[in-house]
């Protein structure tokens, strides 16, 4: 009896064996790699999305920065300047004239504000005379100018010569005289002297005995109130010829010889009531 189970058993042995090794075949067969050629056909591929460098930040946020940008204290600032530079332009005939003499250190300049000549001691028909010609010189200045700028020549030496020669101070000198001319340049607050700061080594003024801190009163027979006035006198006449240079030192007049032509001093414009 046992001989005729035997081989039942071993038979059922070998078939859960077989049912054991079917199992692990279709675990093996489902870790496989799955044959995509196959599944092509069936699922359509997603592009990636290319952006270039720029597309990364949002074209809305841009503009808001371009907003911002204007509306900050820089474009504040601008307008600032604008408005100045719009003052200014107002102001050009008086540029013009620094420009007109910009070889020179020191430029003539109309008075920073309306004084009150009469209180000043000038007689009311010298004051409207003084207004009439400076009215007139500046119209004359706006004529030359917009000449120029029309014809092409406004930034030209010949432009600034014209320039030059519509000198206010030239006309009211020859209105008013010295004295009356030096008390106008007092009431308005100019500078009125031309004081030597330093005297150059082996120069004609070193050679005269100018020193520094002089204050230059006459140069020949010219009453000196500005550099222009100066650099006029010296080069009138004869070159080195001898003349006379008066100079303000402690209080006193000096008169000095000296040859005509440049004195080899540095200088500076003061302003001298008489009153030392």
């Amino acid at each position: 009896m046992q001989g005729k189970f035997i081989p039942f058993i071993v038979g059922c042995i070998a078939g859960v064996a077989g049912l054991y090794a079917f199992i692990d075949n279709r675990q093996i067969d489902a870790a496989a790699p799955v044959d995509l050629a196959g599944l092509s056909s069936q699922v359509v591929p997603v592009e990636p999305e290319v952006r270039s460098p720029l597309s990364v930040v949002p074209e809305e946020p841009v503009v808001e920065s371009v907003v911002q940008i204007e509306s900050s204290p820089g474009a504040e600032r601008i307008d600032e300047l604008e408005s100045r530079l719009s003052d200014a332009e107002s102001r050009i005939e008086s540029l013009e004239l620094v420009l007109a003499n910009v070889s020179s250190p020191i430029a003539e300049s109309e008075p920073a504000s309306e004084p009150d000549l009469l209180s000043a001691g000038f007689d009311p028909f010298v004051v409207s005379e003084i207004e009439t010609i400076r009215n007139d010189l500046q119209l004359q200045r706006l004529e030359l100018r917009d000449r120029a700028t029309r014809e092409g020549w406004v930034s030209s030496d010949e432009f600034r010569q014209a320039f030059r020669e519509l000198n206010g101070g030239s006309r009211l000198r020859e209105t008013l005289g010295d004295e009356d001319y030096d008390r106008l340049l007092l009431a308005e607050g100019r500078d009125n002297r031309i004081r030597i700061d330093s005297v150059i080594d082996n120069s004609a003024a070193n050679s005269a005995g100018i020193q520094d801190g002089d204050v230059i009163y006459r140069y020949a027979d010219d009453r000196i109130f500005t550099f222009r006035d100066l650099r006029s006198a010296t080069a009138a006449g004869e070159k080195d010829e001898p003349v006379t240079v008066q100079v303000l030192r402690d209080g006193t007049l000096v008169d000095l010889v000296i040859p005509r032509g440049p004195l080899g001093v540095t200088i500076s414009p003061v302003t001298d009531d008489g009153s030392e």
